[in-house]
Protein backbone atom coordinates (compact mmCIF):
# COMPACT_ATOMS: atom_id res chain seq x y z
CA UNK A 1 0.00 0.00 0.00
CA UNK A 2 1.17 3.13 -0.72
CA UNK A 3 0.07 6.78 1.49
CA UNK A 4 1.14 9.85 -0.53
CA UNK A 5 1.40 12.81 2.22
CA UNK A 6 -0.18 16.03 0.71
CA UNK A 7 0.87 19.12 2.38
CA UNK A 8 1.86 22.79 3.06
CA UNK A 9 4.99 22.07 4.48
CA UNK A 10 8.04 23.12 1.80
CA UNK A 11 10.90 20.65 0.83
CA UNK A 12 12.74 23.62 0.21
CA UNK A 13 13.36 24.89 3.70
CA UNK A 14 16.29 24.23 5.88
CA UNK A 15 14.33 24.36 8.90
CA UNK A 16 11.79 22.19 9.05
CA UNK A 17 8.26 23.41 11.40
CA UNK A 18 6.95 21.07 14.07
CA UNK A 19 4.30 20.00 11.29
CA UNK A 20 6.99 19.33 8.60
CA UNK A 21 8.93 16.81 11.30
CA UNK A 22 6.11 15.14 12.12
CA UNK A 23 5.19 14.28 8.37
CA UNK A 24 8.99 12.90 8.14
CA UNK A 25 8.71 10.81 11.51
CA UNK A 26 5.65 9.69 10.26
CA UNK A 27 6.67 8.54 7.08
CA UNK A 28 9.78 6.97 8.40
CA UNK A 29 7.95 4.99 10.83
CA UNK A 30 5.09 3.38 7.83
CA UNK A 31 7.94 2.90 5.42
CA UNK A 32 9.72 0.46 8.43
CA UNK A 33 6.39 -1.25 8.43
CA UNK A 34 6.50 -2.15 4.57
CA UNK A 35 4.39 0.80 3.65
CA UNK A 36 5.82 2.88 0.28
CA UNK A 37 5.11 6.56 0.85
CA UNK A 38 5.53 9.67 -1.54
CA UNK A 39 4.85 13.26 -0.93
CA UNK A 40 3.17 16.59 -2.88
CA UNK A 41 4.45 20.03 -1.29
CA UNK A 42 1.02 22.34 -2.31
CA UNK A 43 4.19 25.60 -1.60
CA UNK A 44 6.33 24.24 -3.47
CA UNK A 45 4.17 23.73 -6.55
CA UNK A 46 3.22 26.55 -9.19
CA UNK A 47 0.60 28.47 -7.32
CA UNK A 48 0.95 28.60 -3.72
CA UNK A 49 -0.61 31.60 -2.44
CA UNK A 50 -3.28 32.10 -2.11
CA UNK A 51 -4.57 29.09 0.14
CA UNK A 52 -7.44 28.53 -1.67
CA UNK A 53 -6.41 28.52 -4.92
CA UNK A 54 -4.09 25.34 -4.45
CA UNK A 55 -6.49 23.00 -5.67
CA UNK A 56 -5.40 24.33 -9.53
CA UNK A 57 -1.98 22.34 -8.69
CA UNK A 58 -4.24 18.88 -9.14
CA UNK A 59 -2.71 18.88 -12.91
CA UNK A 60 0.83 18.66 -11.16
CA UNK A 61 -0.19 16.17 -8.54
CA UNK A 62 -2.09 14.16 -10.49
CA UNK A 63 0.41 11.37 -10.95
CA UNK A 64 1.01 10.81 -7.30
CA UNK A 65 -2.62 10.66 -6.62
CA UNK A 66 -3.64 8.08 -8.81
CA UNK A 67 -0.99 6.10 -7.41
CA UNK A 68 -2.14 6.24 -3.83
CA UNK A 69 -4.29 4.48 -1.77
CA UNK A 70 -4.14 6.64 0.75
CA UNK A 71 -3.53 10.71 1.10
CA UNK A 72 -2.60 11.94 3.92
CA UNK A 73 -3.69 15.96 3.92
CA UNK A 74 -3.21 18.28 6.88
CA UNK A 75 -4.23 21.70 7.57
CA UNK A 76 -5.18 23.57 4.74
CA UNK A 77 -4.02 20.56 2.38
CA UNK A 78 -7.06 18.70 3.91
CA UNK A 79 -9.34 21.39 1.98
CA UNK A 80 -7.47 20.72 -1.49
CA UNK A 81 -7.64 16.73 -0.57
CA UNK A 82 -11.39 17.33 0.27
CA UNK A 83 -11.81 19.17 -3.14
CA UNK A 84 -9.95 16.68 -5.30
CA UNK A 85 -11.23 13.53 -3.80
CA UNK A 86 -14.54 12.90 -6.41
CA UNK A 87 -11.55 12.41 -8.75
CA UNK A 88 -9.57 9.79 -6.89
CA UNK A 89 -10.20 6.41 -5.38
CA UNK A 90 -7.62 7.12 -2.98
CA UNK A 91 -9.18 7.15 0.64
CA UNK A 92 -8.15 10.76 2.31
CA UNK A 93 -6.89 11.04 6.05
CA UNK A 94 -7.17 14.35 8.08
CA UNK A 95 -4.19 14.88 10.32
CA UNK A 96 -6.37 17.08 12.28
CA UNK A 97 -3.00 18.84 13.65
CA UNK A 98 -4.47 21.52 15.34
CA UNK A 99 -7.72 24.13 15.45
CA UNK A 100 -6.13 26.33 12.39
CA UNK A 101 -9.17 28.53 12.45
CA UNK A 102 -9.29 29.12 16.11
CA UNK A 103 -5.28 29.99 15.78
CA UNK A 104 -6.11 32.18 12.97
CA UNK A 105 -9.01 33.98 14.98
CA UNK A 106 -6.22 34.31 18.23
CA UNK A 107 -3.55 36.05 15.34
CA UNK A 108 -6.49 38.41 14.33
CA UNK A 109 -7.37 39.30 17.51
CA UNK A 110 -4.07 40.51 18.38
CA UNK A 111 -2.46 42.17 15.11
CA UNK A 112 -5.95 43.20 13.64
CA UNK A 113 -4.09 44.41 10.41
CA UNK A 114 -4.78 42.97 6.61
CA UNK A 115 -2.76 39.78 6.34
CA UNK A 116 -4.25 38.18 9.54
CA UNK A 117 -8.12 38.84 8.19
CA UNK A 118 -6.98 37.40 5.00
CA UNK A 119 -5.32 34.22 7.25
CA UNK A 120 -8.37 34.13 9.19
CA UNK A 121 -10.90 34.60 6.44
CA UNK A 122 -9.26 31.57 3.94
CA UNK A 123 -9.36 29.56 7.24
CA UNK A 124 -13.48 29.66 7.86
CA UNK A 125 -13.35 28.48 4.16
CA UNK A 126 -10.96 25.61 4.46
CA UNK A 127 -12.26 24.68 7.46
CA UNK A 128 -15.79 24.58 6.40
CA UNK A 129 -14.98 22.50 3.45
CA UNK A 130 -12.71 19.87 5.63
CA UNK A 131 -15.33 19.07 8.28
CA UNK A 132 -17.97 18.79 5.89
CA UNK A 133 -18.54 15.78 6.58
CA UNK A 134 -16.92 12.45 8.09
CA UNK A 135 -14.08 10.55 7.26
CA UNK A 136 -11.01 9.23 8.20
CA UNK A 137 -9.49 11.28 10.95
CA UNK A 138 -6.02 12.02 12.75
CA UNK A 139 -5.49 13.21 15.90
CA UNK A 140 -3.12 14.85 18.60
CA UNK A 141 -4.94 14.05 21.72
CA UNK A 142 -8.24 13.02 23.27
CA UNK A 143 -10.19 16.39 23.83
CA UNK A 144 -9.38 16.78 20.17
CA UNK A 145 -11.16 13.25 19.40
CA UNK A 146 -14.24 14.81 21.42
CA UNK A 147 -13.77 17.97 19.84
CA UNK A 148 -13.85 16.46 16.23
CA UNK A 149 -17.05 14.01 17.12
CA UNK A 150 -18.93 16.85 17.95
CA UNK A 151 -18.19 18.83 15.09
CA UNK A 152 -18.38 15.53 12.22
CA UNK A 153 -21.18 13.31 14.47
CA UNK A 154 -20.18 9.58 13.75
CA UNK A 155 -16.23 10.67 13.66
CA UNK A 156 -15.06 8.41 17.17
CA UNK A 157 -14.87 5.07 15.55
CA UNK A 158 -13.22 6.93 12.43
CA UNK A 159 -10.77 8.87 14.15
CA UNK A 160 -7.09 7.61 15.71
CA UNK A 161 -5.23 9.02 18.02
CA UNK A 162 -1.73 9.03 16.49
CA UNK A 163 0.24 11.95 19.20
CA UNK A 164 3.33 14.36 18.23
CA UNK A 165 6.13 12.06 18.94
CA UNK A 166 9.63 12.24 20.30
CA UNK A 167 12.77 10.98 18.96
CA UNK A 168 14.17 9.32 22.74
CA UNK A 169 17.83 8.48 21.23
CA UNK A 170 18.08 12.85 20.71
CA UNK A 171 15.81 13.75 23.93
CA UNK A 172 17.21 11.88 26.54
CA UNK A 173 18.37 12.53 30.01
CA UNK A 174 22.04 13.79 30.37
CA UNK A 175 24.14 15.05 33.30
CA UNK A 176 23.45 18.35 34.57
CA UNK A 177 25.86 20.88 36.19
CA UNK A 178 25.54 21.76 39.71
CA UNK A 179 23.43 24.77 39.65
CA UNK A 180 23.60 27.56 42.23
CA UNK A 181 20.58 28.83 40.96
CA UNK A 182 17.07 26.92 40.34
CA UNK A 183 16.46 27.15 36.78
CA UNK A 184 13.75 27.29 34.68
CA UNK A 185 13.62 26.51 31.37
CA UNK A 186 11.72 27.34 27.99
CA UNK A 187 12.11 26.59 24.28
CA UNK A 188 10.01 27.16 21.68
CA UNK A 189 8.12 30.32 19.80
CA UNK A 190 7.18 33.72 21.78
CA UNK A 191 3.84 34.44 20.19
CA UNK A 192 1.17 35.56 22.32
CA UNK A 193 -0.46 32.01 22.89
CA UNK A 194 2.61 30.32 24.63
CA UNK A 195 2.42 32.50 27.29
CA UNK A 196 6.11 33.53 28.03
CA UNK A 197 5.10 37.09 28.97
CA UNK A 198 3.33 35.48 31.81
CA UNK A 199 6.17 32.89 32.35
CA UNK A 200 8.50 36.53 32.85
CA UNK A 201 5.93 38.21 35.25
CA UNK A 202 5.48 35.40 37.61
CA UNK A 203 9.32 34.91 38.20
CA UNK A 204 9.76 38.43 38.75
CA UNK A 205 7.42 37.50 41.22
CA UNK A 206 8.44 34.86 43.01
CA UNK A 207 9.41 35.06 46.63
CA UNK A 208 12.68 33.13 45.42
CA UNK A 209 14.95 35.00 44.23
CA UNK A 210 17.18 32.49 43.90
CA UNK A 211 14.78 31.37 40.96
CA UNK A 212 16.69 32.08 37.06
CA UNK A 213 14.73 32.08 33.62
CA UNK A 214 16.58 30.70 31.06
CA UNK A 215 14.22 31.14 27.86
CA UNK A 216 15.53 29.34 24.21
CA UNK A 217 14.50 29.60 20.55
CA UNK A 218 15.50 33.78 19.85
CA UNK A 219 15.53 35.32 16.90
CA UNK A 220 15.84 38.69 15.78
CA UNK A 221 12.11 39.60 15.19
CA UNK A 222 12.24 39.07 19.24
CA UNK A 223 14.74 41.30 19.56
CA UNK A 224 12.41 43.82 21.02
CA UNK A 225 10.35 41.17 22.99
CA UNK A 226 14.03 40.14 24.45
CA UNK A 227 14.34 43.79 25.82
CA UNK A 228 11.08 43.89 27.34
CA UNK A 229 11.85 40.44 29.15
CA UNK A 230 15.66 41.42 30.34
CA UNK A 231 14.42 44.83 31.79
CA UNK A 232 11.88 43.00 33.94
CA UNK A 233 14.15 40.17 35.06
CA UNK A 234 17.38 41.86 34.64
CA UNK A 235 20.55 38.88 35.82
CA UNK A 236 17.70 36.75 36.25
CA UNK A 237 17.24 36.22 32.87
CA UNK A 238 19.12 34.53 30.36
CA UNK A 239 18.63 34.43 26.24
CA UNK A 240 19.60 31.76 23.86
CA UNK A 241 19.35 31.93 20.43
CA UNK A 242 17.58 29.01 18.33
CA UNK A 243 20.14 26.04 18.22
CA UNK A 244 20.53 23.03 17.11
CA UNK A 245 18.88 20.09 18.65
CA UNK A 246 22.16 18.64 20.52
CA UNK A 247 22.70 21.57 22.05
CA UNK A 248 18.76 22.10 23.21
CA UNK A 249 18.71 19.08 24.71
CA UNK A 250 22.38 19.91 27.10
CA UNK A 251 20.59 22.92 27.73
CA UNK A 252 17.61 21.99 28.85
CA UNK A 253 19.05 19.28 30.49
CA UNK A 254 20.96 21.78 33.02
CA UNK A 255 17.35 23.34 34.00
CA UNK A 256 15.68 21.96 36.77
CA UNK A 257 11.85 22.27 35.95
CA UNK A 258 10.62 22.91 32.35
CA UNK A 259 7.73 25.20 31.69
CA UNK A 260 5.00 25.81 29.04
CA UNK A 261 3.17 28.39 30.25
CA UNK A 262 0.88 28.36 27.89
CA UNK A 263 -2.73 30.50 27.86
CA UNK A 264 -5.81 29.41 27.34
CA UNK A 265 -7.97 29.62 24.26
CA UNK A 266 -10.12 27.08 22.42
CA UNK A 267 -7.30 26.79 19.70
CA UNK A 268 -5.22 25.32 22.24
CA UNK A 269 -7.26 23.30 24.64
CA UNK A 270 -7.41 20.56 21.90
CA UNK A 271 -3.57 20.44 20.74
CA UNK A 272 -0.53 19.00 22.15
CA UNK A 273 2.34 20.90 21.79
CA UNK A 274 5.30 19.05 20.49
CA UNK A 275 7.70 20.19 23.87
CA UNK A 276 6.13 18.35 26.07
CA UNK A 277 7.06 15.05 24.87
CA UNK A 278 10.51 16.53 24.43
CA UNK A 279 10.21 17.72 27.55
CA UNK A 280 9.34 14.39 29.23
CA UNK A 281 12.32 12.82 27.60
CA UNK A 282 14.83 14.97 29.02
CA UNK A 283 13.48 13.39 32.34
CA UNK A 284 13.00 16.81 33.92
CA UNK A 285 9.78 17.63 35.80
CA UNK A 286 7.69 19.59 33.59
CA UNK A 287 5.07 22.56 34.93
CA UNK A 288 2.46 23.01 32.10
CA UNK A 289 -0.77 25.49 32.23
CA UNK A 290 -4.25 23.88 33.22
CA UNK A 291 -5.45 24.67 29.56
CA UNK A 292 -5.00 21.28 27.33
CA UNK A 293 -4.40 17.33 27.75
CA UNK A 294 -0.61 18.26 29.57
CA UNK A 295 -2.27 18.81 32.62
CA UNK A 296 -3.96 15.45 32.69
CA UNK A 297 -1.14 13.49 31.63
CA UNK A 298 1.28 15.71 34.16
CA UNK A 299 -1.51 14.45 37.41
CA UNK A 300 -2.16 10.85 36.00
CA UNK A 301 1.89 9.99 36.06
CA UNK A 302 2.95 12.61 38.81
CA UNK A 303 5.82 13.49 36.48
CA UNK A 304 5.76 17.65 37.07
CA UNK A 305 3.33 20.47 38.24
CA UNK A 306 0.53 21.76 37.04
CA UNK A 307 -0.82 26.00 37.23
CA UNK A 308 -3.39 28.28 36.47
CA UNK A 309 -2.97 30.04 33.05
CA UNK A 310 -2.43 33.47 35.34
CA UNK A 311 0.20 34.84 36.33
CA UNK A 312 -0.61 34.26 40.33
CA UNK A 313 -0.82 30.60 40.01
CA UNK A 314 2.68 30.63 38.06
CA UNK A 315 4.00 32.42 40.63
CA UNK A 316 2.83 30.43 43.47
CA UNK A 317 3.52 27.21 41.36
CA UNK A 318 7.14 28.58 40.56
CA UNK A 319 7.99 29.00 44.48
CA UNK A 320 6.35 25.22 45.05
CA UNK A 321 8.89 24.09 42.58
CA UNK A 322 11.81 25.57 43.98
CA UNK A 323 11.15 23.86 47.59
CA UNK A 324 10.97 20.39 45.91
CA UNK A 325 14.07 18.09 47.18
CA UNK A 326 16.67 16.70 44.62
CA UNK A 327 14.64 13.28 45.31
CA UNK A 328 11.76 14.62 44.26
CA UNK A 329 12.99 16.03 40.95
CA UNK A 330 14.99 12.37 40.22
CA UNK A 331 11.57 10.90 40.80
CA UNK A 332 9.23 13.12 38.88
CA UNK A 333 11.69 13.38 35.99
CA UNK A 334 12.02 9.56 35.67
CA UNK A 335 8.04 9.16 35.49
CA UNK A 336 8.21 11.65 32.53
CA UNK A 337 10.82 9.68 30.85
CA UNK A 338 8.67 6.36 31.14
CA UNK A 339 5.71 8.18 30.46
CA UNK A 340 7.70 9.59 26.93
CA UNK A 341 9.07 6.30 25.91
CA UNK A 342 4.95 4.39 26.31
CA UNK A 343 3.13 6.83 25.04
CA UNK A 344 5.34 9.41 22.80
CA UNK A 345 7.92 7.34 20.89
CA UNK A 346 8.32 7.28 17.01
CA UNK A 347 8.21 3.60 16.55
CA UNK A 348 5.41 3.11 18.80
CA UNK A 349 3.25 5.50 17.31
CA UNK A 350 4.42 4.28 13.57
CA UNK A 351 2.98 1.13 15.11
CA UNK A 352 -0.11 2.63 16.27
CA UNK A 353 -0.97 4.48 12.36
CA UNK A 354 0.26 1.43 10.53
CA UNK A 355 -2.32 -0.68 12.50
CA UNK A 356 -4.82 2.30 11.52
CA UNK A 357 -3.80 2.13 8.18
CA UNK A 358 -4.27 -1.79 7.55
CA UNK A 359 -7.39 -1.10 8.97
CA UNK A 360 -8.34 1.45 7.11
CA UNK A 361 -7.77 -0.39 4.01
CA UNK A 362 -10.24 -3.75 4.79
Amino acid sequence: MKVLFLSTESNREQTRSAYGHRLDKLRLAIEAQGFESDEFSLRDARIHRPILLHPLNYPAARDKLLQADFIHAGGDAAYVAKLWSPFLSAKIIHDVHGDTFNEARFKWMHQRNLSAMHQMIQSYIANFIEFRKSGKFLVVSRPMQSWLNKRCKGSLDNSALIRNGVDLNVFRPLPSANNSKFIVGYAGGFVGWQGVDNLVKAVSQTSNQNIELHLIGLQESDRDLASKFKSQLGDRLRLFNRMSQDELVKTLANADVLAIPRQSHPALRVALPTKFAEYLAIGKPVIVSNVDETADLINQFDCGLVAEPSIESWTKTLDNAAQLSLSEKIEMGMRGRELAESEFAWDRIGDNYAHWLHRWSA
